[in-house]
Order: structure tokens, then sequence, then C-alpha cells
């Protein structure tokens, strides 16, 4: 790519980056939460493949990192969930947990930790789904770096 371009990315991606991230931890008190936290997240990562580039062996290595991303934001989200089964004080309220269960304290409203278990549920999501989507988009571009192999060939 272009220095402009380059020069414009640099800038950039890190405040996209942190735009997600916020996105993601203000989503329990405005819009957005891991859903849209994960989609800018992912943007920020891809933004950073078309303006720098990647060689093949690397596109693999980012795949691979990507997937993980994608399975620990998975398995981060499975475990919070069933953590309401053995959550903090259940039994001193009568309730012997179930899952999803919003076992931490509500704290001030507006406040981003007021929301129990929430913002932890956003940060998994963002992870898998970040993942996921920087995974898609590696896999397009290693196939069309492969098909470019064979026509020159």
């Amino acid at each position: 790519m272009r220095l402009i371009v380059k020069t414009v990315t640099r800038v950039t991606i890190g405040l996209v980056f942190m735009f997600g991230l916020f996105l993601t931890f203000q989503g329990h008190l405005n819009l957005g939460g891991g859903i849209a936290g994960g989609v800018i997240v992912a943007l920020a990562l891809i933004l950073d493949v078309l303006a720098f580039g990647r060689a093949q062996r690397e596109l693999i290595e980012s795949r691979q990192k990507a997937l993980a991303s994608m399975v620990t934001g998975a398995v981060f989200f499975l475990l919070l969930a069933c953590s309401g089964y053995a959550g903090y004080g259940l039994k001193m309220c009568g309730n012997y947990g179930f899952f999803l269960y919003n076992f931490l304290p509500k704290g001030a409203e507006g406040k981003i930790l007021s929301a129990g278990l929430i913002p932890f549920y956003n940060l998994a999501i963002t992870l898998a789904l970040s993942g996921a989507l920087f995974s898609v988009f590696l896999s397009l571009t290693y196939f069309v770096v492969q098909v470019k192999e064979e026509v020159e060939e």
C-alpha cells in the first residue's frame, strides 16, 4: 500500500481498537455490547492486514491465533454462564443456582461495574466474535493468495 494509507492506518488503528473495547465495556449502559465491540475490534485487525499486508505463513499463524481467540471467548462465556450454579450466596437467597445466574452484586447505577456479570459476558462475546470474523477474513485472504499463485504458475 501507499505511504498515506499506512500512515493513516498507524494513527487510526489504535483508536478503532479502543472504540471497540469502549463499546464492549459500555454495552450495558449505552448502545453497544459484545457484538458491536467484537465487530469493531475485528475491523481494526482487518484494517491492519489490508494496510500492511501479510506473507502466506503469517496469514496461517494469524488465523490460528484468531481461532484461539474465538475458542477462548466461547469457553470463557460458557464458564461464566455455568458459574451461576456455584455462585456466591445462592443458598442464602433460597436459590440453588441456574444457568446464566447473575450472582455478582449490582453496583451503583450508571457505573461500569453496575451490572454484575454482564460486562464479563460482553468481553467473552467480543473475544469470540472478533476471533471468528478475523478468522473468516484470513481464510478468504489465504484462498485468494492460493488462487493467485496457481494462476501465476
